[in-house]
C-alpha cells in the first residue's frame, strides 16, 4: 500500500475505528445494565 494512500485516508480510518470502538464499549456498558436489572429482577 503506497504510503500517499494511507496519508489520505488515515483520518478517515481513525474515525472509523474510533466510532467502532466507541460503538463495542457502549455495547458493553448497555449489556452490563441489562445484565444487572435482570439480575436485581
Amino acid at each position: 500500500m503506497p504510503l500517499s494512500y494511507f496519508c489520505r485516508n488515515s483520518r478517515n480510518n481513525m474515525l472509523r475505528f474510533s466510532y467502532t470502538l466507541t460503538n463495542i464499549i457502549y455495547r458493553e456498558k448497555e449489556n452490563r445494565c441489562h445484565a444487572k436489572l435482570l439480575h436485581l429482577r
